[in-house]
């Protein structure tokens, strides 16, 4: 307890910055530049807003990226106007206008706030200042049983060297990182099937890192196939221990139960050495396919999002 009191006088805490991507790559090896994706401009985003706007069925949200401020401490605390329009009809039209206009503000206010968002991962952009890199790939190799009972590195190896490539490129850097201890280095990588996790870092917080494991649990065909399931890598960064997981869960509109399933199943499956679990992390960042699907249209869902209303999201 007095030790607790006076953790000031030997506890250093500084914050450090992780991205997290994950997309569905469905085996292909796509040689088009990853750099809007890891390191997005607010010019990107306006511009792939103008061409999605108005697809409501849009089925192409396969990935995602995050950036993640944590807490990392040196010695043992953790984390971290709508337009006036004629119409004429009956009241029934005028009712249907006024939810279209109602789901056009809201998808308007959406945006604004993805925006803010963006300007805010800008500002971390400017110096493309991530300390850690952390991406998940799902279906790098097809989900064939011949393919899964004889993996081929190749695929992993591509996506390697690719996303390595993209955090090294002299354009994606500012003038505050030609150093050569500010490239990226491949932490570790660990493949289950077609999944694999990808952990990037600078190489000038190597000193920083220790303890590396990694885990997979396969989920597929009642745990016996690694055409699903989930890869982790841990690791502990000053004091703080992180760990990272990739998972792919099962597909089918109506496997509900059997995803939920393949969660349980990895979180309790995933052991590392010394028998440590998740629940032994300070920070444990999920991320993947996770197959989830929501039976309602863009126009029913963004307006309960953007009012916090959940609950019937996740029916």
């Amino acid at each position: 307890e007095e030790l607790n009191k006076r953790s000031d006088e030997y506890t250093q805490k500084n914050e450090i910055t992780i991205f997290t991507g994950t997309f569905n790559v469905n085996a292909v090896k796509y040689d088009g530049d990853l750099s809007p994706w890891i390191f997005p401009k607010i010019k990107d985003y306006n511009e792939n807003n103008r061409i999605n706007n108005g697809d409501s069925n849009s089925n192409n949200n396969n990935g995602g990226g995050v950036v993640t401020p944590i807490n990392s401490d040196s010695n043992n605390n953790s984390n971290n106007s709508t337009s006036d329009k004629g119409h004429s009809g009956d009241d029934s039209g005028e009712e249907n206008y006024n939810k279209e206009n109602h789901g056009l503000i809201e998808d308007a206010e959406i945006d604004n706030e993805k925006i803010k968002l963006m300007e805010e991962i800008e500002k971390i952009n400017k110096y493309h200042d991530y300390d850690i890199i952390s991406i998940g790939l799902e279906e790098i190799v097809e989900l064939s049983a011949n393919k899964m009972m004889n993996i081929d590195p190749a695929s992993r190896f591509f996506w390697e060297k690719k996303i390595k490539d993209v955090l090294n490129n002299n354009k994606n850097k500012s003038i505050n990182q030609n150093h050569n201890k500010n490239d990226y280095v491949l932490l570790r990588s660990e493949q289950l099937g077609g999944i694999i996790l990808l952990i990037f870092v600078k190489e000038i917080h190597s000193e920083k890192i220790k303890n590396v494991r990694g885990s997979v649990k396969k989920t597929g065909f009642g745990g016996m196939s690694s055409n699903k399931g989930g890869v982790a890598v841990a690791f502990d960064f000053s004091s703080t221990s992180l760990c990272f997981i990739a998972s792919h869960l099962a597909a089918g509109f109506s496997n509900v139960d059997e995803r939920h399933q393949n969660y349980k199943a990895i979180a309790n499956g995933l052991k590392f050495l010394k028998n440590r679990k998740l629940s032994d992390f300070e920070a444990v960042i999920w991320m993947g396919d996770f197959n989830y699907r929501i039976t309602l249209g863009n126009k029913d869902v963004k307006p309960r999002i953007s009012k916090g209303d959940y609950s019937i999201l996740f029916e």
